[in-house]
């Protein structure tokens, strides 16, 4: 390199690493070499990453310790609930898991996030597809979920009195200074104000409710409301 010779041997290196990514590029066109699996904790990617290094590090018999971290950790897996209700931290957006299992996407939603909820649920689709499933005009959206219930995403405060009068569950962007008793559930602009984006876990009856807030804890730098 230093007599400026280098340029034939970059090349031929530059041959071998050209062929490897030939190679990769064709074995993830093959069917079905990606696969989408729904996100999990990270209580089940320490325990699988834990078995995997004990495993993979030790070499007398009681490396196969490690399995019992792997069968934690995808036992774990198995039985962690997925958010059935997601809700933007403005609440101008939101996606209902319907009956099909799949999420139906509501309201104002930008590309990227609407791709980041797809993907975390292990939907390749298109924001475009997923949001077949809902009824919107210009006033909010409604949507049936998983249970049979009706949700409604109300953007408007014009909307809140049939929303209130029909929805089961009703997620608005704007405050909701009105009663409303029909609902069974009901999120307004100041609980995402106060907490953020929230996940509802409706499944079986009650309804659980996971918030960013809560997640994220009590930190100097976060504004108290």
């Amino acid at each position: 390199m230093p007599f400026g010779l280098e340029y034939v041997p970059l090349q031929i290196m530059g041959w071998g690493v050209g062929l490897m990514t030939d190679i990769a590029h064709w074995v993830a066109g093959l069917p079905g070499a990606v696969n989408l699996v729904p996100a999990k904790s990270g209580m089940v990617l320490v325990l699988i990453a834990a078995g995997g290094l004990w495993i993979g590090l030790w070499q007398r018999r009681w490396r196969w310790f490690g399995v019992t971290g792997l069968v934690l950790g995808l036992g774990l897996a198995a039985f962690e609930k997925a958010p059935d209700i997601l809700i933007a931290r403005d609440a101008s957006a939101a996606a209902v898991r319907g009956t099909d299992g799949v999420f139906i996407l509501l309201g104002k939603l930008d590309d990227y996030t609407a791709e980041q909820w797809l993907l975390r649920d292990g939907d390749a689709r298109p924001a475009e597809l997923a949001s077949e499933g809902a009824r919107c005009d210009e006033w909010g959206c409604l949507a049936q979920d998983g249970e049979g219930r009706v949700v409604a995403l109300a953007l408007r405060a014009g909307a809140l009195a049939d929303d209130c009068a029909r929805a089961d569950i009703i997620v608005s962007a704007v405050p909701l200074r009105r009663t409303c008793n029909n609902p069974i559930y009901v999120i307004d602009r100041f609980d995402v104000f106060r907490e953020g984006a929230i996940a509802l876990f409706t499944a079986g009856g009650e309804i659980g409710r996971r918030t960013v807030a809560g997640e994220r804890g009590a930190r100097p730098w976060v504004q108290r409301h």
